[in-house]
């Protein structure tokens, strides 16, 4: 999905946007890739996520800064990147 399309979905505002990454995933910042999205609810945390090798980070309005990456900027990061989460799974087949 790309990011502009799950901003949307998830009602939150997008900043520093330059390209429409595909997201496929959610991820903790340590294990994020150029296909993923994480989150960040503190200063330290945000810090990590904008190193890291996500393509974009959920947090919040009192965090957003220009960064290296796209923000999703939203009142409850933890529980966007829930519904994100919920948005990129994909269904599995069962197999019979």
């Amino acid at each position: 999905m790309k990011l502009i399309q799950l901003a949307q979905m998830l009602d939150a505002k997008l900043e520093g946007h330059a390209s429409d990454p595909e997201i496929v995933r959610v991820a903790g910042i340590r294990n994020a890739g150029h296909d993923a999205i994480v989150f960040a609810e503190e200063e330290a945390s945000l810090q990590a996520a904008l190193a890291s090798d996500a393509a974009a980070v959920l947090t919040t309005g009192k965090l957003s800064r220009v960064g290296n990456k796209p923000l999703l900027i939203t009142s409850q990061p933890r529980l966007q990147f829930a519904q994100a989460g919920k948005l990129l799974a994909v269904p599995r087949l069962a197999i019979v």
